[in-house]
């Protein structure tokens, strides 16, 4: 006995080829959100008051007031990452300092509204560059 078996198939035939999908995937890292902190510290100077047309000091080191006081703020933001390592983003803050000592003087009495104890600032819309894990940004304040 003998036993034949073949397949065949015509030239013509088409076999669709099913494409996949694209997959879009997060990156793993985006500067793109909001964020909050703040800020804690202390600080502690020594004042010298002088002529500045005779260079001597004005008042004897024990009448100079020695400020030194707490400081802490907040700040919040958001920022855009538009990819290619560019970053357009806000922030503002508020910053307030607890002064202590003051000194009075026969010369000139300073009030205490002359005294800054609280900053605040809206930092405008900014661009940055940002490589990496790293975001240089340049401000003036």
């Amino acid at each position: 006995a003998l036993i034949s078996a073949s397949a065949a198939q015509a030239a013509d035939v088409i076999v669709p080829h099913e494409v996949a999908p694209t997959v879009i995937s997060a990156p793993a890292f985006s500067w793109t959100g909001f964020y909050i902190g703040g800020q804690v510290g202390n600080f502690s100077s020594k004042v010298e008051i002088t002529d500045p047309n005779k260079k001597d000091k004005l008042f004897s080191k024990d009448d100079t007031p020695k400020p030194s006081g707490f400081m802490g703020g907040i700040y919040a933001g958001s920022n855009m990452d538009l990819g290619n390592n560019m970053i357009l983003g806000v922030e503002t803050d508020a910053v307030w300092a607890d002064r202590e000592d003051a000194k009075t003087s026969s010369a000139k009495v300073i009030r205490e509204d002359e005294l800054v104890n609280f900053k605040d600032s809206l930092k405008n819309a900014n661009a940055v560059f940002a490589k990496d894990k790293t975001m240089d940004d340049v401000k003036q304040d």
